[in-house]
């Protein structure tokens, strides 16, 4: 069973949600994507009150937060999906360095067509990854400053 197949069975709900997210399963998405309460609430369209008053369970989490997230998922299982696929070519097995962006500025200046939510989804699969001891991680900006002779 691969990887991606536990992840999926284990954490992720299925595609078609059956019911609507609870305050806790929505404040667990965020922390495990990285992101703040301000970048959720403008990708939600809403004020960071607003997003604090369904992760406190104030209000309901509506549909269309619900469908946001299945999005995020989306994004994400794809982004792990390709770094396991680059880690079978190039790792063969073996345990291989990623690159790990603590910046977003850093991030930008090595891939400018990416975003904020792509350096935070990239971060969270460099973690899962590490956690699941497939790679290492290896600090993008100790590298960079290395090469530029800081």
């Amino acid at each position: 069973e691969t990887t991606m197949k536990k992840f999926l069975d284990l954490f992720l709900p299925s595609r078609k949600r059956s019911r609507q997210l609870t305050n806790v399963e929505l404040m667990g998405y965020r922390y495990f994507f990285r992101l703040d309460v301000k970048v959720m609430a403008e990708l939600a369209g809403c004020t960071p009150k607003t997003w604090y008053a369904w992760e406190n369970g104030d209000s309901p989490v509506p549909a269309k937060v619900c469908d946001m997230m299945d999005g995020l998922q989306m994004t994400y299982i794809d982004e792990l999906a390709s770094a396991e696929i680059l880690l079978r070519e190039q790792g063969q097995g073996e345990r291989c360095a990623l690159r790990f962006y603590e910046t977003f500025e850093l991030f930008m200046s090595h891939y400018p067509t990416r975003d904020y939510l792509a350096w935070r989804m990239g971060q969270s699969v460099a973690l899962r990854l590490f956690s699941e001891q497939q790679v290492y991680l290896v600090s993008a900006e100790k590298i960079e400053g290395e090469i530029c002779g800081k």
